[in-house]
């Protein structure tokens, strides 16, 4: 008997989505500004911002698996795959 395994399904919502979005958009605007001396160094801002692109990634990997998968975002269309749709 062969099983296969697959990973558990994760469930957000597009309000955490949308979250995760904005904080990491935060996290590298503020490593950037201090990087190019635009704000004092602050001790954590460094670290915090090597958050923000596995934030990114996390984001984009949700919403390809969510297409793939056949669940629509708020912002999809209602059409088939690109198929815009009229109003």
């Amino acid at each position: 008997m062969s099983q296969s395994w697959t990973w558990p399904r994760v469930d957000l919502s597009d309000g955490a989505v949308e979250a995760m979005k904005w904080l990491g958009l935060l996290l590298m605007t503020a490593d950037h500004a201090q990087k190019y001396g635009l704000m004092p160094t602050v001790p954590g801002v460094y670290e915090a911002g090597r958050v923000a692109f596995p934030l990114f990634g996390i984001v984009l990997a949700y919403n390809l698996a969510r297409v793939q998968s056949g669940r629509q975002g708020e912002h999809s269309s209602s059409g088939s795959p690109g198929q815009r749709a009229s109003r």
